[in-house]
């Protein structure tokens, strides 16, 4: 029998490239080092608040680090529910920064010394003002931004005194960087809550980095002007 000239007598072979699985405490330890990466790169970066293609990319970056920091260079199956664990540490962190600053938020909207006790109409009106000039970063209307000791207080304890520890992620050699985008990131999130009472009463929105982006870009060109 002869043999065709195209086909190899030989029989074929299918290679299948076969990746390994983590365990579950792997996946522990992958998923704890690529949340940090992610905090880090809120602090030393503005990728989180840029644009979806970039978030997606830290994302991704965050991820490939931590399976790394397990098996090295070693090819493994990224565990399904990795992307959703590790992003969950942004999302626990927008809440715990919005909860802790909703107190500067009602202080900020409150009535000053003196005037009558705020209408419906008032309290919007009074949201309207904060959102369009960001007063609340001013000790008083002479003053620069950022200069309000309360907004002082916030940033420290939640950068300094709560979990997760953002601090480490600050170069002390360096750190104006890192601290301007946590103030940005402060101011933000004290927006965040000012937006809730647009209507003069409390009307909770999504708590989303995503729509705190403009706000933060704001109060990044308000430090970059002082």
């Amino acid at each position: 029998m002869s043999v065709s000239p195209h086909r190899s007598p030989l029989p074929q072979v299918h290679r299948t490239t076969t990746q390994a699985t983590l365990t579950t405490e792997e996946i522990s330890r992958a998923v704890k080092h690529a949340r940090d990466k992610l905090l880090g790169a809120i602090v030393t970066g503005d990728a989180v608040f840029g644009e979806t293609t970039k978030w997606d990319e830290e994302i991704k970056k965050a991820i490939r680090l931590g399976i790394q920091s397990v098996v090295g260079g070693a090819r493994v199956q990224q565990p399904k529910l990795m992307r959703k664990d590790v992003v969950r540490t942004l999302n626990e962190l927008a809440h715990a920064w919005k909860t802790s600053s909703l107190i500067y938020a009602l202080s900020a909207l409150r009535p000053q010394r003196g005037q009558p006790i705020q209408t419906q109409t008032t309290v919007a009106d009074r949201a309207k003002n904060l959102l369009s000039t960001f007063s609340f970063l001013q000790e008083s209307p002479e003053e620069d931004f950022f200069t309000a000791p309360m907004f002082y207080h916030m940033i420290v304890h939640r950068v300094f005194e709560c979990k997760p520890e953002l601090w480490v992620h600050i170069n002390v050699d360096a750190p104006y960087g890192a601290l301007d985008n946590l103030f940005a990131f402060g101011a933000a999130v004290i927006t965040a809550n000012i937006c809730d009472h647009q209507l003069g009463k409390p009307d909770l929105q999504k708590v989303s980095i995503e729509n705190w982006r403009l706000d933060y870009h704001e109060a990044h060109a308000l430090i970059r002007a002082i």
